[in-house]
């Protein structure tokens, strides 16, 4: 039974009591990347391409997800990605977890051809 002086009674936990006893999180969140719409069989696109990332952490949970495509600076990802153009297309992404623990960075190649016959840059 808890005195008058207790704060929390003997069967109540604070919050750093309930961290302590939380598993240590060392893995880095893993991040997909999916694309609308979908390469041809020679994964090429034919079209403007949305690219929508999926992080996932077990443990801490995903603090941040980051991107950058074609060279232009790291920016929080905070809705679909819309790439443009004829042309090869570079997105890198990563995700940070509540932990701090940093996913590697991954690397999408995204290839548009708008001539369906691909001819273009994207076609040669």
């Amino acid at each position: 039974m808890p005195t008058a002086g207790d704060r929390h009674g003997a069967d109540e936990m604070t919050p750093a009591d309930e961290a302590m006893n939380e598993p240590l999180d060392t893995e880095p969140p893993v991040t997909r990347a999916t694309t609308k719409p979908r390469p041809d069989r020679h994964s090429v696109h034919h079209s403007d391409v949305t690219v929508t990332l999926t992080a996932t952490d077990d443990l801490s949970g995903v603090a941040r997800t980051e991107y950058d495509l074609d060279g232009r600076g790291w920016k929080k990802y905070t809705s679909r990605i819309k790439v443009h153009g004829d042309g090869r297309h570079r997105l890198l992404f990563r995700s940070i977890d509540h932990a701090q623990n940093h996913e590697r960075t991954k690397s999408l190649g995204i290839r548009i051809a708008l001539d369906p016959h691909g001819y273009g840059p994207a076609g040669s």
